[in-house]
């Protein structure tokens, strides 16, 4: 299942940069203590959570796409098209929580566990597996 799948860090995950792959071990450990029960119980802790996620994925995507445009990665621009829905996604939860209305910490978990698997999975290993290529064979763009 997939859910519990993301809940722990995976190789299958990595992306072959370091700094890359430790934000999404930070966003799968995030993600994972997520649950409606504790946005209920602990709304702070339900706050910290979601501003922490916001946080590490405006992060995690402006490094992303720095490293997909120093090798001038060709899908770059349609990649961040698919960052910038994904934090107006992010950001509805977070509005929603602003203005009170009943947290989805099942739902946000959900968003998040699809996006590691339909966008990490297949098109962040896209640009891992054309950089890797355009390293090993050293081709200058």
């Amino acid at each position: 299942m997939k859910q519990n799948r993301a809940k722990e860090w995976s190789k299958e995950f990595s992306v072959d940069n370091l700094e890359l792959d430790l934000h999404h071990m930070k966003i799968i450990g995030l993600a994972a203590e997520l649950s409606e029960e504790e946005a209920t119980l602990f709304p702070q802790k339900y706050a910290k959570i979601l501003s922490e996620l916001m946080d590490c994925f405006m992060i995690h995507f402006k490094c992303e796409e720095e490293y997909m445009a120093k090798h001038s990665y060709p899908f770059l621009e349609q990649h961040k098209e698919k960052h910038d829905m994904f934090i107006f996604l992010l950001s509805l939860f977070n509005l929603d929580f602003n203005q009170e209305i009943p947290t989805k910490a099942n739902e946000l978990h959900q968003l998040i566990t699809e996006w590691l698997f339909d966008h990490e999975l297949k098109m962040d290993c896209m640009y891992r597996d054309f950089i890797k290529k355009k390293l090993r064979h050293n081709i200058v763009l």
